[in-house]
């Protein structure tokens, strides 16, 4: 069935984008506003799927007083702001956030500072590149988890979807991949799975996009995709349908020594699956 939307497609989001840029540019407290810049899905006409893809901005201000950003109505926003020597610095660490801005924006407003940028400096693609986006994985199969047992399901399947992009793109920067190629794109992202994980991103895809995903669908795509992120990031980690019969709610903290430790929030329970 079609998703419940405050908003009947991209144009009309985009319009709301425009209001809400000429809104920061007017806002005293973010200080001098250098640049606008929409990314992730949103940024990507092909990958976006509205009322179940995330919204979200990057400001480059000098002198804001403020670091982020919330908004909820009609659709939700979030804004990150950062000052330009910090996003030339995310840029040179190799921050995926800087490599998606590099690779995929949506320029909303740029008073030059950042067309500047990159025909000085292009981003760095390094080991803090890799970790950021293997926590993410992690983040991404919790947070998927949590939507599950919560009821959630087109949430749930939302997460899982991120957690596959994230588990490639730590992959195919760990090969080499430079920063000109860093997969942001579904298309891209396909290009490094085996057949049996496009199958995987094709469902989840499909999914996101009809809405009304059933409990059982969204455990088999959690399953499936903990499997493949599990043999991309060359860890074990336990399947969904393992955890949720050990505790409820669980959450992946963190990859340590090749493996996932994982805690039990109700009862205190953790484990380390090697």
């Amino acid at each position: 069935m079609p998703c419940k939307c405050p908003v009947k497609g991209l144009d009309e989001l985009l319009v709301i984008l425009e209001g809400l840029t000429e809104a920061l540019l007017g806002d005293r407290s973010l200080g001098g506003v250098r640049s606008v810049v929409a990314f992730g899905s949103i940024a990507r006409k092909e990958d976006f799927i509205p009322c179940s893809s995330d919204v979200d901005l990057l400001v480059i201000a000098e002198g804001s007083k403020r670091r982020t950003l919330e908004y909820e109505d009609p659709y939700p926003i979030s804004v990150a702001i950062y000052e330009p020597r910090e996003f030339r610095a995310l840029a040179s660490r190799g921050v995926p956030l800087a490599l998606h801005v590099y690779r995929a924006p949506l320029v909303l407003y740029d008073d030059g500072y950042l067309k500047g940028l990159w025909e000085r400096l292009k981003p760095s693609v390094t080991s803090l590149t890799i970790k950021h986006e293997r926590i993410s994985v992690y983040g991404a199969l919790s947070l998927a988890l949590e939507s599950h047992l919560l009821g959630d399901h087109d949430r749930a399947v939302s997460h899982a979807h991120h957690a596959l992009r994230h588990a490639v793109r730590a992959t195919a920067v760990a090969e080499g991949m430079p920063a000109e190629a860093f997969p942001v794109y579904d298309r891209e992202v396909e290009r490094h799975l085996d057949s049996p994980g496009r199958k995987v991103l094709e469902k989840l895809r499909r999914t996101r996009r009809d809405c009304g995903a059933s409990e059982a669908i969204s455990l088999e795509l959690l399953e499936e995709v903990t499997g493949i992120a599990g043999e991309m990031l060359r860890v074990k980690m336990p399947g969904p349908r393992e955890v949720l019969e050990e505790c409820s709610p669980p959450i992946f903290l963190e990859e340590y020594k090749g493996a996932v430790e994982v805690l039990c929030r109700a009862s205190g329970k953790g484990w380390g699956v090697h």
